[in-house]
């Protein structure tokens, strides 16, 4: 599933390269280990989506960061 999340963010512009593709890509082998899964379906094992559902539930996540062109927009901000 961690090639869904980085085909998501790579179309909505956030590239190969990008500190935001790293880190997500860095971060998605680590929850690899963890179980993709049990964090699309939270924790229930009984679930079993679509791959729509699983579309959607990464659409959200990366929605709920303000999307792609936000997390790199604030990558860029000077902190002062």
């Amino acid at each position: 599933m961690s090639e869904r999340f980085i085909g998501y963010i790579e179309r909505k512009g956030c590239t190969a390269g990008t500190p935001i593709h790293s880190e997500l890509k860095e971060s998605l082998t680590w929850l690899e280990q963890a179980d993709l899964k049990a964090l699309v379906t939270e924790g229930d094992p009984n679930l079993n989506p679509s791959p729509e559902e699983v579309q959607e539930r990464i659409r959200s996540a990366v929605e709920g960061y303000g999307g792609c062109e936000t997390l790199v927009a604030s990558q860029k901000m000077k902190l002062p």
